[in-house]
């Protein structure tokens, strides 16, 4: 029975409006219909490449961050070596400094006429000087954070050790093992200093 009255309206219908109207409309309704499943066909394709996508984009993220800890590992070592080879190379040249420097105050006393302190002050901070460059110019063959060792070194520690020759020069009591000790207490302040400009500068 209920077939028969959607025949008789669909009947009547077309009767009242006309076939082109409604084949229209059915062919609205059919349009819509096939949208709306197209719409969800492709809405479903894109969430599982999305689904897809992030579980990769997972895996990635893990693997990053095993590798991570892996080079900080790697690179904590490695750290850890040159700062091992860094103190090595700083300790020789600063010893070889202590070894030049008690035997400079000896030079100075046997070379030069001490009695005209402004010169002998000069001709002290000129071999200071010299000797500063030539420890540099060794420092400059080694790296620490891409920079050269001389880079962590400091100028006016020529005046420090200036200082303790000067005042060695003109200790009216020759003491060599004083001198020597003077000296080696100095370098080791100035090797301190040294260890903090790697690690602030």
């Amino acid at each position: 029975m209920e077939e028969v009255n959607t025949t008789m309206n669909v009947a009547k219908g077309i009767s009242d409006f006309g076939m082109m109207a409604v084949v229209s409309a059915f062919y609205l309704v059919i349009t819509a219909v096939m949208m709306v499943i197209f719409i969800r066909w492709f809405v479903k394709i894109v969430n599982n490449i999305l689904d897809e996508q992030k579980g990769v984009l997972e895996e990635l993220a893990e693997g990053v961050r095993s590798n991570s800890q892996v080079l900080e590992q790697i690179s904590a070592g490695l750290t850890d070596k040159l700062m091992g080879q860094v103190e090595t190379v700083a300790t020789f040249c600063f010893e070889l400094s202590i070894e030049q420097v008690a035997k400079l105050v000896q030079r100075v006393k046997d070379e030069n006429n001490i009695d005209d302190k402004e010169g002998t002050r000069i001709k002290i901070k000129s071999l200071l000087t010299n000797l500063h460059d030539e420890r540099n110019s060794k420092l400059d063959y080694f790296t620490y954070s891409g920079k050269s060792l001389s880079h962590y070194t400091e100028d006016r520690w020529i005046d420090d050790i200036a200082k303790i020759v000067e005042k060695e020069v003109y200790n009216k009591i020759e003491n060599k093992v004083r001198t020597y000790s003077n000296i080696k207490m100095a370098y080791r302040k100035i090797k301190n200093e040294f260890y903090k400009n790697l690690k602030n500068k």
